[in-house]
């Protein structure tokens, strides 16, 4: 399954299941179509008010459109729908498990610098570093800060040990906004979804 930027049927940014043609994006309302499109038996599809739309089939696909985030994400083959929904509602409380599975995180110079100076500092006072040793040092990563090197060159001149460990890694507000508030509000829609189910029994 890819993403697609357009959405014809509904003008905006899409997600769309191209299995199969005609390609549909999820903002289509018709779930036979959306069976067909997906290869999936099952599938429920859930309009939460202030986060966006989302689907879930039997076969462990997620998919979120939303304002801030559109994800598609395949975990392996699930029991049920309603076994794989449960899943879904339980790892809510793991946000940095699930940014892990729907983006990749990106450089994240403000963090890395701290980290290396940090270091510095530490071995100045230890006394693994000698003072024209750390001069060097804060004069290297102050390059690095002014973005007269990128991380590479910097990893590649400095005498420090392992310095690709010290690479710091985050995640956009748009992405940290999608789990920790849009993904958070599906969750409690589907654990209302299911106890309401329940209570039906």
């Amino acid at each position: 399954m890819e993403v697609f930027d357009e959405c014809d049927e509904c003008n905006g940014t899409g997600l769309y299941f191209i299995d199969d043609e005609p390609r549909k994006c999820i903002c289509v309302e018709d779930e036979e179509e959306l069976v067909k499109t997906t290869r999936s038996k099952l599938i429920s599809r859930y309009d939460v008010p202030g986060a966006g739309a989302f689907i879930v089939t039997e076969d462990g696909c997620f998919a979120a459109y939303t304002s801030y985030e559109n994800v598609i994400f395949k975990w392996p083959k699930q029991t049920s729908l309603w076994e794989f929904e449960r899943f879904l509602i339980q790892v809510a409380g793991s946000r940095e498990y699930l940014k892990g599975k729907f983006f990749t995180p990106v450089y994240d110079s403000p963090a890395t610098i701290k980290a290396i100076k940090s270091n510095i500092l530490l071995n100045r006072i230890d006394r693994w570093l000698g003072k024209d040793q750390a001069r060097e040092e804060w004069e290297l990563v102050r390059m690095l800060e002014n973005a007269s090197i990128g991380f590479e060159e910097w990893a590649n001149n400095t005498n420090i040990d392992d310095p690709w460990e010290f690479r710091q890694e985050c995640y956009t507000n748009s992405q940290n906004h999608f789990v920790d508030v849009c993904y958070q509000e599906f969750a409690r829609f589907l654990q209302a979804e299911h106890t309401s189910r329940l209570q039906e029994f």
